[in-house]
């Protein structure tokens, strides 16, 4: 029912101002300048879900960032979740960071190859250790997916404190549950530590914002800037929102996707998202008219879609509580926050995802111990918007520059293995859009010059 184009980005730093004077801010005064960073990914959430961007879901936090800050209608990541992260967290392309596909997905052929090893592999420097090695705290909460053993958990990556689901998705509940037979529960670590039971209250999207204001609360007064990765399970499958949000959005989609994917559209006229001449695609063949469903099925399809819709906005309330708590803590004008999903909405029905990811038995296991009834399902114009191109692996460098990092990049250059050639030879900040950290190998090419906008 949503419609998916690009992936919506939005970059807010409070002031503006700050943020522009940063890289005239004299070396002696460095340290105190630099912006902490909160960097915010929602997963699997369409182009045109959020309110600047057309959206009829009510997320007046997001949108505020999108008044404040710059609106990219022209940001682009990979088709699913662990590529672009790993390409968020390193920098690089994911084929070299070790994602060349998901792990979950990995063909025959892909499997034991250079850039498929499903792991954000050695080749690559988190941003994290990065800035941690620049003096900042760091932070992160939330789905990880990018590897399951110890060497490849966020408190091995950098990560200073850490409250993660390493696996792609599953339960939002305190239940952990995971839809494969072979792994049916949830992994999670918390500060470098597998933990095996949640608090009975726990639900992610409050949980994850809870942990980082925590986070911050915990060294406010040293004087670090600090870097959060809040990486929330919202808006991605199995839908889930608290009791008291189940039904905040009932009967508003009960006109269908037809009527509500066309209103978008026009709305993202009206706000130059799109252009005027723009027409939607035709409807996938796979995808019946509105009026042709039974009306069983319509009323399956709008709860989904109103269920779906109180997530996303649940999140949104929650994204609004960490910037809350950043500025009752005097920290909002110094924090750059930049928000994204890391990819478009799901196509796929749950139980076809689990056998798409995993195998027809894990399907079949999945329906007998998994309920999916919909009744249970419970539990103005933005300053500027630039339709300049960007990359998912773009923002490492920007975050990178505004921390004015060319110590950390030689420390981190001296510390690893292979020629220095194989790093970017600077003396000064990296540049926003070429900066990338690699290690030398034999099996991938590495690139020894900046790459060219």
């Amino acid at each position: 029912m949503r419609l998916s184009r690009f992936i919506p980005s939005i970059a807010f730093g409070v002031p503006m101002l700050t943020l522009l004077l940063l890289g005239d801010v004299e070396p002696s005064h460095a340290q105190n300048a630099r912006p902490n960073i909160l960097l915010i990914v929602a997963d699997d959430m369409g182009y045109s879900d959020l309110g600047c961007f057309g959206g009829e879901i009510k997320t007046p936090n997001i949108d505020a960032l999108a008044q404040r800050g710059v609106r990219a209608t022209s940001f682009y990541v990979g088709p699913t979740c662990s590529p672009t992260r790993s390409m968020l967290l390193s920098g690089s392309d994911n084929h070299i960071a070790g994602l060349g596909n998901m792990a979950e997905f990995l063909g025959p052929k892909q499997k034991g190859k250079a850039g498929y090893e499903g792991y954000l592999n050695g080749r690559v420097a988190s941003l994290a250790s990065v800035l941690r090695g620049a003096g900042y705290h760091t932070y992160m909460a939330g789905k990880w997916h990018m590897g399951e053993t110890p060497e490849h958990w966020p408190a091995a990556l950098g990560f200073e404190r850490d409250f993660a689901l390493l696996q792609g998705g599953g339960s939002s509940w305190a239940d952990m549950k995971y839809p494969n037979p072979a792994h049916p529960h949830l992994t999670f670590t918390l500060n470098g530590k597998r933990i095996d039971k949640l608090p009975e209250n726990h639900f992610s999207s409050e949980a994850y914002a809870n942990f980082i204001m925590k986070s911050v609360d915990e060294n406010t007064d040293d004087g670090r800037p600090f870097f959060a990765y809040l990486s929330f399970q919202a808006v991605h499958a199995p839908l889930a929102v608290p009791d008291d949000w189940l039904d905040r959005y009932r009967g508003q989609y009960d006109r269908g996707y037809d009527v509500l994917r066309a209103s978008r559209v026009a709305r993202m006229k009206e706000m130059d998202i799109v252009g005027k001449d723009v027409q939607p695609s035709p409807r996938l063949p796979n995808v019946p008219a509105w009026d042709l469903l039974t009306p069983e099925q319509r009323k399956l399809s709008a709860r989904r879609m109103e269920i779906y819709a109180a997530m996303l906005a649940n999140m949104d309330y929650h994204i609004g509580r960490v910037l809350d708590h950043l500025k009752d803590a005097g920290k909002i004008d110094n924090t750059l926050v930049i928000f994204l999903s890391d990819n478009g909405p799901e196509p796929m029905e749950l139980g076809s995802l689990v056998e798409s990811a995993f195998s027809v038995e894990a399907k079949k296991w999945f329906l007998e111990n998994f309920d999916q009834r919909p009744e249970n399902w419970a539990g103005r114009a933005p300053r500027s918007t630039t339709e300049r191109l960007g990359l998912r692996s773009d923002l490492r460098p920007s975050a990178c520059s505004r921390a004015t990092l060319p110590r950390a990049v030689s420390a981190l250059r001296s510390s690893l293995p292979g020629p220095a050639s194989s790093m970017p030879a600077t003396s000064t900040a990296p540049s926003c859009r070429s900066w990338t950290l690699l290690l030398p190998s034999t099996r991938l090419p590495v690139p020894s010059t900046p790459r060219k906008s």
